[in-house]
């Protein structure tokens, strides 16, 4: 079974996008993958990148949401995602924290240094939530491998600026974190100790 997030996420996105319509961090229409499977894997990330030529980004102009397919997704960023899946036969899918295309993620961060682009990144993130509280407060066991450190960072609610995440806690006998039925996979440098 799948979780339909072009249903989810149109409306709200359309909403947000023309709320902020005029400012220039909104000049891309978001982007999400149609549906992810409702257990299994489920890789996080930050935000979708933008097209490398102009030619592509000019097809991205405006508010409505752009939504992909696991079977067009060609970038090299998901090609791990597809030697996973395959090696642990297990369905897997993906969902960015926020639906806004930029590649730099330096970018994201100052967005959260100013009032008006951190309200829209808030409402991005409360939308996310209200996609992951049920997955992971549901009864079907969940992998999540979050592969972006500040992806991690709001998760465990440590970017105040966009409120509350989730309160993940440290089991030693497997050796990372879970909240509820969701075994968590964190991004952590090489030097990092268990502080999540």
């Amino acid at each position: 079974m799948t979780i339909n997030l072009k249903n989810k996420l149109t409306g709200p996105l359309e909403r947000i996008w023309k709320e902020f319509e005029k400012e220039s961090f909104c000049n891309y229409s978001p982007h999400a993958l149609a549906e992810i499977p409702d257990s299994s894997l489920l890789f996080i990330g930050i935000n979708p990148s933008l097209p490398r030529t102009e030619e592509e980004r000019k097809k991205l102009m405006g508010t409505k949401p752009n939504f992909g397919s696991e079977e067009n997704m060609t970038h090299k960023y998901f090609k791990k995602f597809f030697e996973i899946g395959n090696r642990t036969t297990l369905e897997w899918g993906h969902l960015d924290i926020f639906y806004l295309r930029e590649t730099n993620q330096g970018v994201i961060k100052k967005l959260l240094g100013k009032e008006k682009s951190c309200a829209f990144l808030r409402k991005q993130w409360e939308l996310t939530q209200s996609i992951l509280t049920p997955i992971f407060q549901g009864s079907k066991k969940r992998i999540v491998v979050v592969n972006n450190s500040l992806a991690r960072d709001i998760l465990n609610g440590k970017i105040e600026e966009l409120g509350t995440g989730y309160a993940l806690e440290w089991k030693e006998e497997l050796g990372t974190y879970t909240y509820r039925n969701t075994v968590f996979f964190l991004y952590q440098y090489a030097h990092r100790t268990k502080s999540a």
